[in-house]
């Protein structure tokens, strides 16, 4: 993790590493060393691009205060990059920046970028305004269908008792069919996870919408269903049948523009230890179609 790295200027470097061509290079927290010395800087983020055969470096230095950036910023940036190997610097702010600080930025060619908010009269026509919510799904057992040789006629219990061929007790078909459920599980997450689109394309779909999963698993080791008069039933399968249905907490996004880019900001409570897990999407200019989506624990 870079030493000074902070929540905004993470959403800054992720801004601007969405807009990176290839070849380009990003490096947060990068170390430059003054012209003629020793001395080593710390810059929160280095662009480098090549244009027209000419190695050129870009620094970004971000602010996330809640106050106006004033003009005290813009001079440390001067002396800063004074002796340092930069052709442009651009100062972000959250806030934006006093008067002072935009007219000391200008004259001396610093670049000034600030978090605005985006309103419905200024939202870019290339950009969707997104929605986003926590989506949790239920699972419930809907049929269990366990396969004999020979074949048991009428309904088993789900109490019916399992056994190896030695005769020790393995335990209930409840039991057995929840382990298989448990096993399988992730195959079920994985396999919804792929056809998720496809299957809602609406929030309200989520609610509307249920998707049967059947999961087939043929036992590893005999086992049997002891029945009266000493006969032996061997399964050879179980047949389970669920059914997935789902549930969605809405998200409130925040939507803003960096730039040219558009951010959006909202945070939830997640499921585990009430945890706040905060949530970020940009999409940049020439890139419509593409959307990154990014979420972490606070």
């Amino acid at each position: 993790m870079p030493r000074r790295t902070n929540e905004f200027q993470r959403l800054v470097v992720r801004m601007y590493e969405q807009m990176a061509s290839p070849g380009d290079m990003v490096t947060e927290s990068a170390i430059l060393t003054e012209r003629h010395g020793t001395v080593k800087r710390e810059v929160d983020l280095l662009l480098e691009k090549s244009i027209f055969g000419t190695h050129v470096r870009i620094a970004v230095e971000c602010r996330g205060r809640s106050a106006k950036d004033d003009v005290q910023w813009i001079d440390g940036l001067i002396g800063k990059y004074r002796d340092l190997n930069v052709e442009k610097v651009i100062a972000v702010s959250k806030s934006g920046f006093s008067r002072g600080a935009q007219e000391k930025a200008k004259a001396n060619k610093i670049d000034l970028l600030t978090l605005k908010q985006a309103l419905e009269t200024n939202w870019p026509a290339e950009f969707a305004r997104l929605g986003m919510a926590l989506v949790a799904r239920n699972d419930r057992p809907d049929s269990l269908q366990v396969i004999t040789e020979p074949q048991i006629h009428g309904p088993l219990s789900l109490d019916t008792i399992l056994v190896t061929e030695s005769g020790r007790q393995i335990g209930t078909i409840e039991q057995v069919a929840r382990t298989v459920y448990e096993r399988r599980r992730p195959e079920i997450d994985a396999e919804i996870g792929k056809q998720f689109l496809t299957f809602f394309k609406t929030l309200n779909d989520l609610t509307s919408h249920k998707v049967i999963a059947e999961i087939s698993q043929r036992s590893a080791n005999p086992m049997f269903i002891e029945g009266e008069q000493g006969t032996r039933y061997r399964v050879s399968c179980f047949i389970l049948r669920m059914v997935c249905s789902f549930s969605y907490k809405p998200v409130t996004l925040e939507h803003y523009m960096l730039g040219e880019a558009q951010v959006s900001l909202g945070s939830l409570v997640g499921n585990e230890k009430n945890r706040t897990i905060s949530i970020s999407t940009i999409q940049v200019p020439g890139k419509p179609n593409q959307v990154n989506v990014y979420w972490e624990h606070k």
